[in-house]
C-alpha cells in the first residue's frame, strides 16, 4: 500500500506539474487554428524556459515538506536532513529563478521568424533541472514519510 500511496503522490505532485501542460498541448491540434503545428507548440512551450516555473513550485513544496515532517521526527539525523533538503531546494529555486529570467530575456530578443531545429542550452538545462528536482523532491518526500 505504501508504494501505491507514493505513486499517487508522485503523479499529483511531480508528473502533473511537469508533464500535464506538455501532454495537453496536442489537444490544440484538434482545432483548425493549430492543426499541424503541435510539435512547434510543444517546442515553444519549453524553448523559453517554461519548465523552470514548475521546478520553482516543486522546490517550494519540498522545502515545506522537509521543514514540517523532519522537524517532528525524534531521529538525531532529522534536523541535518531537513536543513540539507531545504538548502538544496532553495538553491534550485534561486538557480531556476535566474535561469527563467535569462530565458525570458532571450525570448523577448528572439525574432519571430527564427525557427531553429536545435535545442538551445536553456532548454537542455531546464530539462535537466526538472529531472533533478523531480528526483530530489521525490526523495525528500520518501525520506520524510
Amino acid at each position: 500500500m505504501e508504494l501505491i500511496n507514493f505513486l499517487g503522490w508522485f503523479m499529483l505532485n511531480v508528473c502533473a506539474p511537469l508533464l500535464a501542460p506538455i501532454i495537453l498541448l496536442p489537444l490544440l491540434g484538434a482545432g483548425r487554428q493549430h492543426r499541424g503545428q503541435v510539435k512547434l507548440l510543444i517546442k515553444w512551450a519549453i524553448r523559453d524556459g517554461q519548465l523552470y516555473w514548475p521546478v520553482i513550485a516543486m522546490c517550494a513544496a519540498a522545502c515545506y515538506e522537509a521543514a514540517s515532517v523532519f522537524a517532528n521526527k525524534a531521529d538525531a539525523r532529522s534536523p541535518v536532513l531537513a536543513w540539507f533538503a531545504i538548502g538544496w531546494h532553495v538553491l534550485l529555486i534561486v538557480a531556476s529563478s535566474v535561469l527563467v529570467t535569462v530565458s525570458t530575456t532571450d525570448a523577448t530578443l528572439a525574432r519571430p521568424e527564427q525557427h531553429e531545429n536545435t535545442l538551445s542550452p536553456v532548454v537542455l538545462i531546464s530539462i535537466a533541472v526538472s529531472v533533478i528536482t523531480a528526483v530530489s523532491y521525490s526523495l525528500t518526500h520518501y525520506l520524510a514519510g
